[in-house]
């Protein structure tokens, strides 16, 4: 007999522990009710709020760490609690009526997660003699209906994770069930190689997740390891690549051990004890990204550039240990479009930590909750779910991007763009560049400049042109953490304070002509604005600013954000020229004065430069050749 397929990696060190708490408290999800095994399962609730909860239930995701428990221990105590709650499933669920049952007993995903725990459950109660002839009947004409639902390409989503969560079932039901029926034989061969086809698909040709989302990626690593450590799949093949892909998952794992939360993540905590890391991971890169270089090897490099995938990822250096960890910068940038599947509106935004802190903050998931209706406005703009949260979180103005005329960028039947990323590079003073663009609303050029010190600051320069003449309002958003604070100052300056380290945050435009708007915490009114979300269902106040150029139809944004006692910008002397191809820009802090130069030419290398210079009387500085400004054409 197999051993029960652990696809979602749960720890097994204190397995028993956690069945107990199913049986005797019962199984919860996230904020969602509480699920009594010695009470009637709620397979019909149809709440829209409960719609994840709903599609939980119906994968029998209460009784995963009860057959782990089984399949661990060989007490059959486990296997008992579990075969209760699947009959009362299968009793209920033919599939011949489900046209009367809930949305989610015959849904796609689902039918994949339950078919192989329903498959476990029939050969464990057979070998261990606890079922009646009549129930095991009932059981397996279920299983045979699984097999054949999942034998026709017409129900696998084949463009995203669902899909290969179906074949992972597929597979684990076909090779439990293969010796001993001919059908099940099929399903295992068209298993593995839909498996196989389908993590060509998931994954670029960098090791990294086409959905947009860090956590997305984690999860179909964690259950790729699961397929390998079952033998459900027998690949060198597949093995490389899924060493790659893990490897990969280490970059989007923070200094304070959270995970990067891009799209549809939650904040989720990766860090683990030494040893934890070790027996959980296989590679030393995400051994030592999940224990602060406690154990493992970080990557030799700090800087990441997922070129193909649409990712750019910089530090300063890996942490060395837990204490380290608040010295190590991050900054990383979302600059990929492949599909709509779980996307949000956010093109190249970008998250920021330093000093222990989160600086800027993405948005997050809160939850797939209410369906949209199908060709409504909000259908037809991208958002497939109602709640005015999630509708939020996945907003443009939810992010750290630019918005055009209060509008959230286009995400469904427009074309994928792929990566955005142009160039990038280092420069002296250890200064990180990244540059991005991307054409959206038909005719919108947008072009990004990241330019970072690490522990010093970040300069965000943004330019936007309209190739129709149309004009437009141009915000450039920006989201602190949520436990940093916020002030706007006369000139336009914004001040934040760290809430350790005594740091303080200043952020000013530095070209002229610009607006600082009104920050705002917490609104919900007239729209909701300065939340995110950390985790499901939850949504946590924090300061969103933006910096406004109303009725242009070409715009220049230049911002910096600086660690500093006080921060002085020079507007007569930083420029841009109108095509954003060049750029001269300065400021001063506490005791030097500042200077980076960019160059964008329509091909060829892109040159950016940067020094640092005592501070001394602005009107003392010299000015550099002011030609290097010519050509003000659209390039």
């Amino acid at each position: 007999m197999f051993a029960y397929e652990n696809l979602f990696n749960v720890p097994l060190d204190d397995i028993e522990t956690a069945a107990s708490q199913v049986v005797n408290e019962g199984w919860r999800l996230s904020h969602y009710p509480l699920v009594s095994l010695a009470e009637p399962m709620p397979w019909d609730d149809d709440t829209p709020d409960h719609r994840s909860w709903n599609y939980h239930l119906h994968c029998l995701d209460m009784v995963n760490v009860l057959l782990l428990a089984h399949s661990t221990t060989g007490n059959v105590h486990w296997l008992r609690h579990a075969l209760g709650v699947a009959m009362d499933w299968v009793e209920k669920h033919p599939y011949q009526q489900r046209a009367e049952q809930s949305r989610f007993a015959w849904y796609d995903m689902a039918v994949g997660k339950r078919a192989y725990r329903l498959a476990y459950i029939a050969d464990a109660a057979r070998r261990f003699d606890i079922l009646e002839e009549r129930e095991l009947d009932i059981l397996w004409e279920s299983l045979q209906q699984h097999a054949d639902y999942l034998s026709q390409d017409e129900n696998i989503v084949f463009h995203n994770n669902h899909g290969l969560y179906q074949a992972a079932g597929q597979l684990a039901l076909g090779r439990r069930f293969r010796d001993v029926d001919v059908g099940m034989a099929r399903a295992y061969e068209q298993g593995q190689e839909r498996f196989s086809r389908m993590l060509a698909s998931q994954f670029t040709e960098e090791g990294v997740h086409r959905e947009h989302s860090p956590a997305y990626h984690r999860m179909v690593c964690e259950s790729l390891k699961g397929v390998l450590d079952a033998g459900l799949v027998d690949d060198p093949a597949i093995e490389r690549q899924m060493l790659l892909i893990e490897s990969n998952l280490a970059w989007f794992v923070m200094p304070n051990g959270r995970l990067a939360n891009f799209g549809d993540s939650d904040r989720r905590l990766m860090l683990e004890l030494p040893q934890q890391a070790i027996l959980n991971w296989r590679t030393p890169e995400m051994i030592a990204g999940c224990s602060m270089g406690e154990a493992g090897k970080a990557p030799g490099a700090a800087v990441k550039v997922f070129g193909a995938s649409g990712y750019f990822i910089a530090r300063n250096r890996w942490p060395e240990s837990m204490s380290d960890a608040p010295a190590c910068s991050y900054l990383a940038q979302a600059a990929g479009f492949h599909s709509r599947t779980h996307r949000h509106a956010d093109d190249l935004g970008f998250i920021w930590h330093e000093y222990g802190s989160d600086i800027l903050v993405d948005a997050g998931r809160y939850g797939y909750i209410g369906k949209t209706k199908k060709y409504s406005d909000l259908w037809n703009e991208g958002f497939w779910y109602a709640n005015p949260y999630r509708m939020y979180c996945e907003s443009t103005r939810a992010h750290n991007t630019v918005e055009v005329d209060g509008r959230n960028n286009p995400r469904r039947g427009v074309a994928p763009y792929g990566s955005a990323i142009r160039r990038h590079g280092r420069v002296s003073g250890g200064v990180i560049f990244c540059e991005t663009e991307i054409k959206f609303f038909k005719s919108i050029r947008f072009a990004r400049v990241l330019v970072f010190l690490p522990g010093k600051w970040l300069l965000v320069f943004d330019w936007l042109h309209d190739n129709v003449d149309a004009v437009h309002d141009y915000r450039q958003w920006f989201h602190l953490g949520a436990d940093l604070t916020l002030e706007r100052v006369d000139d336009g300056e914004y001040v934040s304070q760290l809430p350790q380290g005594g740091q303080t945050l200043r952020v000013a435009s530095l070209l002229g002509g610009v607006v600082a708007g009104q920050p705002c915490r917490g609104q919900k009114e007239p729209s909701i604005q300065g939340f995110y979300s950390p985790s499901e269902r939850k949504v946590i106040p924090n300061w969103a600013f933006a910096f406004e150029q109303a009725g242009k139809r070409s715009t220049v944004f230049a911002t910096v954000l600086a660690f500093a006692g006080k921060l002085q910008t020079d507007h007569d002397w930083s420029k841009s020229n109108a095509s954003g191809r060049k750029a001269r820009l300065r400021w001063s802090d506490d005791t030097h004065v500042h200077t980076v130069m960019l160059e964008r030419p329509a091909e060829g290398d892109m040159v950016v430069s940067y020094k640092a210079r005592l501070q001394q009387p602005l009107s003392q500085e010299s000015s550099p050749d002011t030609s290097m400004l010519s050509g003000d054409g659209i390039g």
